[in-house]
């Protein structure tokens, strides 16, 4: 296994995320090689002078953290965009939220399954909307594992489509005993070659909901095959009680930004636009995209297996 000393980069974007540190702190435990692990975070905190005592007693070269005041980066592709300038030359690419947690040996098991799949089905990104957890009393994480779930949108969903253009999709349990083909890339969870992230970059132009399907675009295009792995690696918490949300706390600076952004995407998909820094590539055709994923983003209609 010649790459069982790769390194593993770990985007994350936290907004006021009392779970931030517990999550580098499950990550780094329960990795194989922990030495293989390094962090780049963009952190709106609840306590600016807070956060950085408790950043203080981390080892920088493993964990770098840009710590701006609330309100200073507007939605979750600026916000990676940002973090990404800590990224250093590593070999492999995690991207995920600030509530997260692993499974023993993560790392190699992930990076196994990967390659696994490259090697069968050439290059490739592997994300999902990856099992939930929860935490008892002690903030001890509460595993739900099973298979990783698989996409499909639901009739609130498809309205949502025919409505505004813009693709969303919810999880739904599939018990698959090898990867699956996915329409969709998850903001909480992809994991790829960092060379295929320095081409198919983070942008400033997407806010929230159009990024995973802007993401699932460029891969695709890009020439990218994207999968849902069979086994789950990362979890993730899903409506977490009482949290902090950008909208409440900036409503003007988010929903003119997320109408800019929804603008934006409805232009890209509908103009089939070329722009290999903010908009789809050449190596696969949007109309392929289309006939892939059972989606038409003209008349704004779905078929096939998204349906199922």
């Amino acid at each position: 296994m010649d790459f069982i000393n790769k390194t593993i980069f770990i985007n994350i974007p936290s907004y006021k995320d009392p779970e931030l540190w517990m999550t580098i702190d499950d990550f780094f435990k329960n990795a194989k090689n922990p030495d293989r692990i390094y962090f780049g975070i963009t952190n709106q905190p609840e306590n600016f002078e807070d956060e950085m005592l408790i950043y203080g007693k981390y080892n920088k070269d493993k964990i770098r953290v840009d710590i701006i005041e609330p309100g200073s980066i507007v939605g979750c592709q600026p916000a990676r965009n940002n973090s990404h300038k800590f990224y250093n030359n590593q070999d492999y690419y995690l991207n995920m939220d600030s509530h997260m947690r692993s499974i023993q040996d993560w790392d190699e098991l992930l990076i196994e399954e990967f390659e696994d799949i490259e090697n069968r089905k050439g290059k490739s990104v592997l994300t999902g909307y990856v099992n939930d957890y929860s935490l008892d009393e002690n903030n001890n994480p509460i595993l739900r594992v099973s298979t990783p779930w698989i996409y499909y949108m639901s009739k609130d969903n498809l309205n949502n489509f025919k409505n505004t253009g813009i693709v969303q999709m919810v999880p739904g349990f599939s018990n698959h005993e090898s990867e699956v083909e996915s329409p969709y890339v998850s903001g909480h969870f992809f994991f790829t070659r960092s060379e295929y992230i320095k081409r198919v970059n983070f942008v400033n132009n997407i806010t929230f909901t159009e990024e995973e399907m802007f993401m699932a675009l460029r891969f695709f295009t890009a020439g990218y095959n994207i999968f849902i792995p069979k086994k789950t690696y990362v979890f993730h918490r899903y409506g977490r009680p009482n949290r902090k949300l950008f909208w409440e706390d900036f409503p003007e600076k988010f929903f003119k930004s997320d109408e800019n952004s929804k603008i934006f995407f409805n232009n890209l998909v509908q103009n089939n636009i070329i722009d290999n820094y903010s908009g789809l590539f050449k190596d696969r055709s949007l109309k392929e995209f289309e006939e892939y994923s059972g989606i038409n983003f003209k008349t704004r209609e779905v078929t096939g297996k998204l349906l199922q």
